[in-house]
């Protein structure tokens, strides 16, 4: 799996290309090839759990062809620049993270190939370009941390038709994949039990 043609791949996708679709870009790969998928357009046994809503999910989302609405792309909200890759076929499951050191290697790189000067004061446009190339020629070894783990994914998960639907006792609206919440004795959504993300104008 070529770097510069799977960049190239999340760069038409994303938009432009920047050090956190670089990084997107070697997590991608690194867990393809853990997991011995050579080509992920083959298969639909992958699912991918991404951990941040910023560039590096797009390249992840380029590169493997798992999207949300092929439910084989999962964000979980922890704000760290890290996806867990799963074969669910064969029930193997590798999470990959960037190591916190990486930006300190990215500017020994620069320095070192002569991008920067040392103790050099620059703009952030220009420490986003140094990253980007340094992030494209450390070796993985220096720059991903990466485990085998375990995962459990219940079944109202996986891709594949709804296996459940509730309404909300409530609103009235459908709630799908077994995502109501009990309250009260009643089936409720998420945003009547909980609190929604909006607000619906002229209510109280």
């Amino acid at each position: 799996m070529e770097f510069n043609v799977m960049l190239e791949k999340a760069i038409i996708f994303h938009g432009h290309a920047c050090a956190g679709l670089v990084l997107g870009t070697r997590i991608a790969i690194a867990g393809l090839q853990r997991l011995g998928v050579n080509d992920p357009s083959e298969t639909r046994d992958l699912i991918v759990y991404v951990e941040i809503d910023r560039c590096l999910a797009d390249a992840i989302q380029a590169i493997t062809g798992c999207t949300i609405g092929k439910r084989r792309l999962k964000h979980v909200d922890y704000g760290k620049f890290a996806a867990t890759f799963v074969d669910t076929l064969r029930n193997r499951a590798v999470r990959i993270s960037v190591k916190e050191k990486a930006r300190e290697l990215a500017m020994k790189y620069g320095e070192e190939h002569g991008l920067i000067k040392r103790g050099k004061i620059i703009s952030r446009k220009q420490e986003m370009a140094i990253m980007a190339e340094a992030y494209s020629k450390i070796p993985d070894f220096d720059l991903l941390s990466i485990k085998d783990v375990s995962i459990s994914i219940p079944r109202w998960d996986l891709p594949g038709l709804p296996e459940r639907k509730m309404m909300c006792a409530v609103c009235g609206e459908i709630i799908f994949d077994s995502r109501e919440k009990i309250k009260d004795g009643r089936i409720l959504c998420r945003p009547c039990a909980e609190g929604a993300y909006y607000r619906i104008l002229g209510e109280t």
